[in-house]
């Protein structure tokens, strides 16, 4: 099981990003968070097996909500993630 912090940037709240990012989450399998930054980004918690957190990510790039425009994603290896059991959106 590999975890990766997302920081997705652009026009990504607001439009149904996070979602999407639920709906991709769940059909691909990642376990994890989607939460909205004070800095206008997306920050995603995800944990699966390299293979899918690859198809999440490419997929999160190319089949965005048709309002999203996204400038820049970030993807960094993490170390202390929880054990996520599900996919869940982060409400403030």
């Amino acid at each position: 099981m590999e975890n990766v912090k997302i920081v997705v940037q652009g026009k990504v709240q607001g439009v149904g990003f996070r979602y999407h990012t639920k709906t991709l989450a769940d059909q691909i399998g990642i376990l994890g968070t989607v939460e909205n930054q004070s800095d206008g980004s997306v920050l995603i918690h995800a944990s699966s097996n390299k293979e899918d957190l690859q198809t999440f990510v490419s997929q999160l790039k190319n089949k965005k909500p048709s309002f999203a425009v996204i400038d820049d994603v970030t993807v960094t290896t993490e170390n202390d993630l929880p054990n996520y059991n599900s996919f869940k959106i982060v409400y403030p």
